[in-house]
């Protein structure tokens, strides 16, 4: 066994001792099928259809076999032969349609093709149909699809058709024609086929985005790596800006995101059964693995990281026993993890707990130090004024002093006058009294004088009147 024998066991070592979910099974990653996303819709030549063409799918990537014909026999022969060497195991056929379905007829002639060499050659590889949505009104028979594939390639190529569960497997890509609940039950009741979904909504059963299973500090996502069926999807980068749109990640590999991605697969175990690889040539979101030119550099990197990956299997085979060892020694580890998890976790709830607490109590301390700040601005202000009137009230009581002196003063000087007075107003009352008296008398005599007057001037008028009777009684 030389160096680099050894350094690729210890590789394999270190691969199971970061296993974080490992079964007591040693078969793991070495039973896992290898598929690749397969796109048959190319014709020939730069500028037709797909290259470049009108329908504005543009690519600024050269196929090292040239802008080729996807329906050229020598093509799918070279491509069969880079498949078999790279153990793939099924390809996931890019399906639109057929002309009786009102699809696209050059993809659906091209796919029998790939079907017949694959037959021709004998061929080990599988496929599968990925139905896109190829009807540009948005309403799809789903009946009549199943019907066609049943008829034109599950029954006719039998051998060659990939099983799931012991059926045919028909995938949908997410798209108009699965997202209501209606269309997806549709797609799944037909018991002829095992069918999946693919794709990044919700709903999928297989999810295949960009990127389709990175989680680290550089990529990280929250949809789950391993789906249904133990299906996982990895793809050496996204860069779809060249197509009006803004998705990109690793676009000229410097990342390893492509490496993150197989290293974190081998991880995983009999956990995993499908891995897919998005994509064989899908050169217009430039995911291709398939060897081509860039910038007058040939790319081979991750056209070769299968080969690594198939290396890799065939090697954990060869030493499972020692790996099924350092994993029964993880899972001693992995139980004693569990339960230090376990105490981390009620510490950390109190932890938690503690710093709610904490948060609400200087909360209300702070509130309670605005509050007191407050009244210790109104206290100074308080006191200050209270000093001032203390000064204040110095003066006054000084002043009040002798006030209040001058007040007894005049108190008494008031008693006295008020002694004067009373025997003033006795003194006054009596003389009052008296001339009241002596005016009574005044007035009595001036009552008496008056009357005598009267009576005088009385007889005194009478007098005469007399004389004269006398002297006419004479006469």
């Amino acid at each position: 066994m030389d160096k680099r024998q050894l350094l690729v066991v210890f590789l394999i070592f270190a691969v199971a001792c970061g296993l974080v979910s490992v079964k007591s099974s040693s078969c793991s990653a070495s039973e896992a099928k290898v598929g690749l996303f397969y796109y048959v819709w190319y014709e020939g030549g730069l500028g037709n259809g797909h290259w470049n063409s009108s329908l504005g799918w543009t690519v600024v990537d050269t196929p090292l076999l040239g802008f080729y014909n996807s329906s050229d026999p020598s093509l799918i022969r070279q491509h069969l032969k880079w498949f078999d060497e790279l153990g793939v195991d099924f390809l996931i056929v890019s399906w639109w349609g057929s002309s009786t379905l009102q699809g696209y007829q050059f993809a659906d002639t091209t796919t029998r093709l790939v079907f017949d060499l694959i037959n021709e050659t004998n061929s080990p590889i599988k496929i599968t149909l990925m139905v896109e949505d190829f009807n540009q009104s948005g309403t799809y028979d789903f009946t009549a699809i199943y019907d066609y594939i049943y008829d034109n390639y599950a029954t006719r190529y039998g051998n060659e058709f990939f099983d799931l569960n012991g059926k045919p497997l028909v995938c949908w890509w997410n798209s108009d024609m699965t997202n209501t609940s209606e269309s997806r039950q549709r797609i799944g009741n037909d018991s002829r086929f095992a069918a999946r979904i693919i794709g990044h909504h919700d709903y999928v059963d297989w999810y295949a985005w960009r990127p389709c299973s990175v989680d680290d500090e550089d990529y990280p996502i929250t949809l789950p790596k391993l789906s249904k069926d133990g299906f996982t999807c990895i793809e050496p980068r996204y860069d779809d800006s060249h197509i009006g749109r803004s998705g990109t990640f690793d676009d000229d590999y410097s990342d390893g995101v492509y490496d993150r991605q197989w290293t974190w697969a081998l991880k995983q175990g009999s956990n995993l059964s499908i891995i897919a690889i998005y994509s064989w040539n899908e050169y217009h979101e430039r995911s291709q693995i398939e060897p081509h030119i860039t910038n007058g550099t040939l790319v081979l990197l991750p056209f070769t990281k299968t080969y690594q990956y198939n290396t890799l299997r065939s090697l954990y085979q060869q030493y499972s026993s020692d790996i099924q060892a350092l994993q029964e020694n993880y899972t001693s580890l992995q139980y004693r993890y569990n339960s230090l998890q376990a105490s981390f976790d009620t510490l950390n709830a109190n932890f938690a707990s503690l710093n709610s607490t904490y948060y609400a109590l200087k909360s209300s301390f702070e509130s309670l130090q605005d509050a007191y700040d407050s009244l210790l601005r109104d206290y100074d202000a308080l006191n200050s004024s209270f000093t001032d009137l203390l000064s204040k009230y110095g003066l006054l009581e000084s002043e009040y002093e002798g006030l209040a002196s001058n007040f007894s003063n005049l108190l008494g000087n008031y008693s006295a006058l008020i002694s004067q007075h009373n025997d003033l107003n006795t003194v006054l009352q009596n003389g009052l009294n008296e001339t009241v008296n002596a005016l009574y008398v005044l007035i009595g005599l001036i009552a008496v004088f008056t009357v005598a007057v009267i009576v005088l001037l009385a007889r005194k008028s009478r007098t005469p009147s007399a004389g004269t009777t006398e002297k006419q009684i004479t006469a």
